[in-house]
């Protein structure tokens, strides 16, 4: 087996070295040998090892591939940021292109994408004559080629496939992080407002930019009158718009506001369904609205009013945009509640002189709380220390404060919390929370007339309507009931808490977006100036200039939509494990720059997250390089490691494989067919592998160290006399193979196979 290339390489090296112009002796000064060695190679004599043979080609430029080069290495995908979805079907089209010839290329999104909560996943992918046709989460893609597809190769179209999905989940995930911080922004500059009027302008202009509509407004409910009344709009075109008011069941905002659940219509004038005012349609039709959404402003089952998105066409209004006016109808009416009670406290306090001490004391104390509230809020963009603004605002309230996850990691805590053996960090023992009464499965909802109303806890779910993070849970030693006024404020606490929470997932998406964005540049074609790479590195890494050894990491036996679940979990690991080393997400690798020259920190890395993960060292594989301090040499090694564990990654015989040893074998093969390099294994190791593995051990150290006894002997760790005994034993089983030079290369190849790969098995 590829005996007759062998030869004809050796045959043809003096004659390309002397085309070259290359003496002898210059030829190996430059492989770093003896002149006798390359002499005795030249003539057919001896064969080096792999490694030197391997360098001798590579100088003298010729070509040492045993297969066919059926290599597609992974294409880079194109940038997200600032693109519109109306760009993302060129997108995808481009990246099809890139690995198939198409004829056309169609790639169809789903109503509900990118808004869906559900991860894009490739759901099912069907090949039919010319036609690829791949079904994800939110979207459909069809391929048509010139060609029938069953002549491509299948691992060719899986990879479109997985390509697209990245694609697909990535813009998402992009999206998701505006819409997050978006939000997050609403939510501060709410909890600041005490004024109503400005309170609400905000909301309606941020609902208005959220759900891209023509309109938004607010009508609040008259208790006396029973109606709901045209509060505050934008984007409306005559003054008559402002004099809305309808009765508490009729139209829209009626409707919304009698039984406090949002209501969507896609054509109003039309629509049978809802109880018409005429003085009201007559101002609709004159604005030419069509489409409306409505979503009640409650606050402890008492109705506010509602908040209005509006379109001046037919349009269905997604459950993803109805939960995004809900929940910023929701902080708003916390808000709008919250400033009811300051201007009481106020009113009370400027008009009665016998209260007025009490008064003023409860509106300084409101003011100082809604203050903390902003504090805690903006914890994460002020930078004040979470610990010190949770221990202001919980001051405030006189009351103490546990936060923890859905794991019952605390998360904070506030000094004074009645279990002093829980710090951040640490897992809440169920008993301590039975101990209290504390049921987190059914979170405690009180009211004034509640009869549990003096009990000591209160706990809030920390979350929005689509995630859920954990627990917001107060405490307080005295037996005064829990007011209306505290209960509201611990909900936007809790509320504003859930989305820090959300924020900081969007914003490490948004980093994870960065250094994904950097790799793209480093992995293009051609790659950018060193120059433009250095400005963007250090952007993301700020020792990009010191030595690093760069690193592929993959999990090996999960499904595709899994692995980019666990390379998330994986880099978020990562990145807290060693925080100045540099680690991105791409598709499903986690790709990392080390800057510790030793490869037992890699695996010290590869332990740590098998005690922090379900994935054990047999599902993990990792191929690195060496160290490294050029761009170049990182593509290089990054590309390689791509390929290496897209061909050979579920096969590596160990979790941490060096590119260096395996690149012969790489350039020799390829990506050819494993059945190949199992068939070599067999045909020139079975014998020893049939008796014992520590056979093809000692003939492995031997040839790699050249045939030299002394220093075999010392990598093996084993007596010389012992070696002297095991080679004479391999020379009787192989029948003298190191005399023949073709047979003794190829035996080097088959036992770096072996080393490398599980197989056989």
């Amino acid at each position: 087996m590829f005996q007759p290339q062998i030869k004809s390489w050796v045959s043809t090296l003096r004659a390309t070295r002397e085309q070259l112009k290359l003496s002898q002796a210059e030829f190996a000064r430059q492989v770093g040998c003896t002149r006798s060695l390359i002499n005795a190679v030249e003539r057919g004599k001896v064969m080096p090892s792999l490694s030197v043979f391997f360098k001798m080609c590579q100088i003298l430029g010729l070509s040492l591939r045993l297969t066919p080069d059926n290599d597609f290495g992974p294409e880079v995908p194109p940038r997200l940021r600032d693109i519109h979805i109306e760009d993302l079907p060129a997108l995808v089209t481009k990246l099809v292109g890139t690995y198939v010839p198409t004829e056309t290329c169609i790639l169809t999104l789903n109503e509900n994408y990118p808004e869906q909560d559900e991860p894009q996943v490739l759901r099912q992918l069907t090949v039919d004559g010319n036609t690829i046709v791949a079904s994800y989460s939110g979207a459909t893609l069809s391929v048509h080629c010139p060609f029938p597809v069953d002549s491509l190769n299948q691992n060719t179209i899986k990879l479109v496939a997985r390509r697209v999905e990245g694609l697909l989940d990535d813009f998402q995930a992009m999206s998701r992080a505006q819409t997050l911080s978006m939000l997050y922004d609403t939510a501060t500059r709410l909890s600041e407002q005490l004024n109503p009027t400005p309170l609400l302008e905000t909301t309606i202009d941020r609902a208005r930019r959220f759900l891209d509509t023509d309109l938004a407004y607010v009508t609040l409910v008259d208790p006396i009158s029973l109606t709901v009344r045209m509060k505050v709009a934008c984007g409306y075109l005559h003054p008559e718009f402002l004099d809305i008011v309808l009765p508490l069941g009729v139209g829209i905002g009626g409707w919304v506001a009698r039984n406090q659940q949002p209501l969507t219509v896609a054509d109003y004038l039309n629509s049978s369904s809802i109880e018409h005012d005429p003085i009201t349609d007559r101002i609709v039709r004159q604005e030419g609205i069509r489409a409306i959404l409505g979503v009640p402003l409650v606050v402890r089952n008492k109705s506010l009013g509602v908040l209005f998105a509006a379109k001046r066409q037919p349009a269905q209004f997604t459950a993803h945009q109805i939960a995004i006016l809900s929940s910023l109808a929701d902080f708003a009416a916390l808000a709008l509640d919250n400033a009811e009670s300051y201007r009481t406290a106020l009113s009370v306090a400027e008009s009665s002189t016998a209260v007025r001490d009490e008064a003023e004391a409860q509106l300084h104390w409101l003011e100082r709380t809604v203050e903390r509230m902003a504090q805690l809020t903006a914890v994460h963009l002020t930078g004040t220390s979470p610990k010190v603004a949770l221990n202001e605002f919980a001051a405030e309230i006189a009351v103490e404060i546990l936060v923890i996850d859905n794991a019952y990691t605390v998360l904070g805590k506030t000094t004074n919390w009645p279990d002093s053996g829980l710090t951040e960090g640490s897992v809440v023992p169920l008993l301590f929370l039975s101990r209290y009464g504390v049921n987190l499965s059914a979170p405690m909802v009180y009211s004034s007339t509640s009869a549990v109303n003096h009990h000591p806890f209160v706990v809030l779910p920390l979350g929005t309507e689509q995630d859920n993070y954990g627990f917001f849970i107060t405490w307080h030693s005295t037996k005064t009931p829990w007011t209306p006024l505290i209960v509201n404020i611990l909900e936007m606490a809790a509320a504003n808490w859930a989305l820090q929470r959300s924020v900081a997932e969007a914003l490490h998406k948004a980093e994870q977006q960065h250094q994904r964005e950097f790799l793209d540049e480093l992995l293009a074609t051609p790659m950018p100036p060193r120059e433009v790479l250095l400005r963007h590195a250090r952007e993301v890494w700020p020792q990009a200039t010191l030595p690093h050894r760069p690193f592929v990491l993959q999990i090996m036996n999960a499904p595709e939509h899994e692995g980019l679940v666990a390379a998330r979990d994986i880099h978020r690991l990562l990145t807290a494990f060693s925080p100045q080393d540099f680690f991105a997400v791409y598709g499903a690798w986690v790709v990392g720059f080390s800057r510790s020259p030793d490869v037992e920190f890699l695996h010290q890395m590869i332990r740590h997250l098998n005690n922090q993960t379900v994935w054990s060292s047999e599902s993990i594989r990792l191929v690195a390089g060496e160290v490294e301090r050029e761009f170049a040499a990182d593509r290089e090694a990054i590309l390689e490691a791509f390929r290496v564990l897209d061909w050979l990654g579920p096969h590596l015989r160990q979790p941490i494989t060096l590119l260096k040893p395996l690149t012969p074998l790489l350039t020799l093969f390829g990506q050819a067919d494993l059945q190949v390099l199992k068939q070599m294994v067999e045909q020139y190791l079975g014998p020893l592998l049939r008796k014992d593995a520590m056979w093809v051990e000692t003939l492995y150290a031997y040839l790699v160290n050249e045939q030299n006894q002394a220093k075999t002997a010392k990598a093996l760790h084993v007596h010389p006399n012992t070696l002297r005994y095991r080679i004479e034993k391999l020379r009787l089983v192989l029948s003298d193979p190191f005399d023949d030079p073709v047979t003794r290369l190829m035996l080097e190849i088959a036992a770096l196979a072996w080393k490398t790969l599980g197989f056989p098995k």
